[in-house]
């Protein structure tokens, strides 16, 4: 019988045991001490580090909501002043048309309707992913229905969790989603919200590009020419800024939402309501559910469904989750920044008053949550410059956990500045220099779970091979557009969706076992492998057939360790590595 490799390895938040089966490699369970020890797998070859992957069970949904939504708003409550609701108040006027120059307008009465002017039918809007039968029969349910209703459900995502800086597991990641009704009820008003942002800040997002071009049209933005700078180029080096926001969801409160992207899209579902395109319940419950204080989560388990509240926090699987992000994070950023925000709605305006009161140039480009910045005059330590103080201090007030990056000085000296997984190289005044070079780490994940997607379904053990490698490359979740082109057919599905997509194709291995020879001349064929009880395709007799691959030969494959050591000279994997895994 083959070893099997497998990622699902599942472990309970609150209690993790480690467990020797049958003499192959530990393994992480999820039993806690007054449970038996449940057979959840075995895993064969050597990993970078031990993989941890939750189980989607009560436990860990529970356990998910208390450590990453509530411990979190509890340490950065949203506390805004009076000056930061002034600030975000008058954007948001201006970015509605209802006050202010036509060039801040994002979201007027007249660009609306200019928009719905282009709709030919309503599910032009549709994801990619859903054939047009799916899309017709869950709108016609829809419409045979009087008052429907938002259904939230809750899933633990399945992925290896990294560790603290204290040596301790992280936490499981929760996923939210409404489901196939909840996903047409708010496409409308999302699908020309994101329209209208994309369209007027074309050069401040990636939308729209390949992974190819995305990066050139970074440089090409943020590497404006002396001209264009005139006199803020003088002082201090390190203009450029890497924003990471940490647990972004989470922290994306029902306060911050009521404030900076509510408004908004009840601007916008209004005046839709006017075109009749969509029953007026649809955007009435869609509002409804966007201003909740907690959410009423379903969670089956078997035969068991659990309803589990939560906080209202971003929901991970919400149909505009992307450009909802984006907005939040430019707003965000101009306010935190500038003393007059909103003149920064304008596309091509580089230049505000400082909250020093002096002028300040800038560039920024987001994707998401990730965002990317060119600042003159650049920010100093935070114990010096009362800019970068304040900066930090509003992201905090509002209930994120930001840290920023001044790119070549701190917190580390690293030649390049890195944005949506690709490093950009800085020269000598620390600014972008021109090149860049997708990460290697990523990419090689990349090549891996393509390799996966290839092999899933067919040669199920070679596929979860692959996605173990993967895993050692680069375990986060990332976007890969040729990956993603090649898992679902279009762009926007990320690493961890193709690996869930991956498992889905293989049958769900968990546990593989051969069933026995019945007689002795059965004695010498290939087992028949078995995937949940059920027969599959018998991998190991396609090979024989078509390339004369013995067993002995395709569980050396499987057991060979794929790993940086076996493809880079000895004398320079120290350094490969280290350079590789240096962040």
């Amino acid at each position: 019988m083959a070893k099997l490799l497998i990622t699902i390895f599942v472990s309970d938040p609150l209690s993790l045991h480690r467990l020797v089966l049958f003499g192959f490699t530990p393994i992480w369970h999820g039993a806690t001490d007054d449970q038996a020890t449940p057979v959840v797998g075995v895993a064969t070859g050597p990993f970078l580090s031990e993989p941890v992957i939750y189980d989607n069970c009560v436990a860990n949904i529970v356990a998910a909501g208390k450590e990453r939504t509530d411990e979190k708003t509890i340490s950065f409550p949203f506390s805004p002043t009076g000056d930061d609701k002034k600030k975000i108040g008058e954007m948001l006027a201006q970015a509605r048309g209802y006050k202010g120059n036509k060039k801040y307008y994002v979201s007027s009465i007249e660009q609306i309707d200019d928009e719905m002017e282009k709709v030919f039918h309503f599910s032009q809007f549709g994801s990619k992913k859903w054939t047009d039968k799916r899309f017709e029969n869950t709108f016609n349910h829809l419409l045979h229905q009087v008052d429907p209703r938002f259904k939230t459900k809750a899933k633990i995502k399945l992925e290896p969790m990294g560790r603290k800086p204290d040596g301790s597991v992280k936490p499981p990641r929760l996923l939210i989603a409404d489901g196939d009704h909840g996903q047409i009820m708010s496409l409308l008003v999302i699908a020309i919200f994101g329209r209208l942002l994309f369209k007027k800040y074309h050069t401040r997002s990636i939308k729209g590009r390949s992974r190819r071009k995305a990066p050139q049209d970074v440089v090409d933005c943020l590497r404006p020419s002396k001209k264009q700078v005139g006199s803020t180029l003088s002082g201090p080096k390190a203009p450029m800024v890497e924003g990471d926001g940490s647990a972004w969801d989470s922290c994306c409160s029902k306060e911050l939402r009521d404030m900076v992207e509510n408004p908004v899209l009840r601007h916008i579902s209004t005046h839709l309501l006017e075109y009749y395109m969509v029953p007026p319940q649809w955007e009435k419950e869609h509002s409804q559910m966007n201003t909740v204080d907690r959410y009423n989560l379903d969670f089956k388990d078997k035969l068991m469904t659990y309803f589990i509240q939560l906080k209202a926090i971003r929901q991970s699987g919400h149909r505009g989750t992307s450009s909802l992000n984006w907005w939040v994070n430019l707003v965000m950023w101009c306010c935190s920044i500038s003393s007059n925000p909103w003149v920064l709605l304008f596309e091509r305006q580089d230049s505000c008053k400082g909250i020093d009161g002096k002028n300040l140039w800038i560039r920024i480009v987001l994707d998401g949550d990730d965002s990317l910045a060119r600042i003159c005059r650049a920010f100093g330590d935070v114990a010096e410059d009362e800019r970068t103080m304040y900066f930090l201090h509003f992201w905090k007030r509002m209930g994120f956990d930001m840290k920023i990056r001044r790119c070549g000085v701190s917190p580390d000296q690293k030649p390049y500045a890195e944005f949506v997984g690709t490093h950009f190289l800085l020269d000598e005044q620390l600014d972008l220099e021109g090149t860049y070079v997708p990460d290697p780490r990523q990419n090689a994940a990349a090549a891996a779970l393509a390799r996966a997607v290839d092999y899933a379904g067919i040669l199920p053990l070679l596929s979860l091979k692959y996605v173990q490698y993967a895993n050692q490359c680069y375990a986060s979740n990332f976007n890969n557009d040729d990956l993603s082109y090649l898992a679902s057919g279009e762009i926007g599905t990320s690493s961890h969706a193709v690996i869930e997509t991956v498992q889905r194709m293989n049958c769900g291995v968990d546990i593989l076992t051969s069933e026995r020879a019945k007689s002795a001349e059965e004695a010498n064929k290939p087992p028949t492998t078995l995937l949940r009880g059920r027969p599959e395709n018998n991998e190991y007799d396609i090979l024989w057939r078509m390339h004369g691959t013995s067993v002995d030969a395709y569980e050396a494959l499987l057991n060979y360790p794929f790993q940086y050591r076996n493809f880079i000279p000895c004398d320079q994997y120290a350094t490969v590595i280290h350079g590789l895994t240096l962040r």
